[in-house]
């Protein structure tokens, strides 16, 4: 790869801007990173297609991730609620975040809050896109705070 760096500082460079009198230094760089380029990858695609295709996660498996921490953990009595409270929440997305504020996680539960909940189930608050443990840190919030840090009518 070539690298082509800018030096916004008074004095010599190597490369110099390409409306200076010293010449098109600049444009001698580009015109050898498109050549290089045009080389180079065609054969880095010819090496892609040779190789091994990645295996893709589907969208509805990924999704189903905080759905199943629910179906597993959770009490039964409980989980239409858990299940209406992520899809509401996240969409069933382990790493959804909010952006006004620092809801994270299947739950959307904040960042500030949520660390002795997620301590109680032995992980930690910046595991929150981990559907299994955002999952199991909401039902120790809910075992000891009800239904009311989701503020639902249902």
């Amino acid at each position: 790869m070539v690298y082509v760096s800018y030096a916004p500082f008074r004095g010599k460079s190597n490369i110099s801007h390409p409306h200076s009198p010293s010449g098109g230094h600049m444009r001698r760089a580009m015109t050898c990173l498109v050549l290089a380029s045009a080389v180079l990858i065609p054969t880095v695609q010819a090496g892609a297609v040779a190789a091994a295709p990645h295996p893709k996660v589907s969208v509805a498996a990924y999704r189903g991730a905080c759905h199943a921490a629910v179906d597993r953990y959770w009490p039964t009595q409980h989980r239409s609620w858990a299940h209406r409270i992520v899809t509401r929440e996240s969409n069933g997305q382990p790493t959804a975040a909010n952006r006004r504020s620092s809801a994270r996680g299947c739950f959307q539960m904040l960042l500030r809050y949520s660390a002795p909940f997620y301590r109680a189930v032995g992980c930690n608050n910046y595991m929150w896109s981990n559907a299994t443990c955002n999952v199991r840190a909401a039902l120790v919030m809910f075992t000891r705070h009800g239904k009311s840090p989701w503020r639902t009518n249902y």
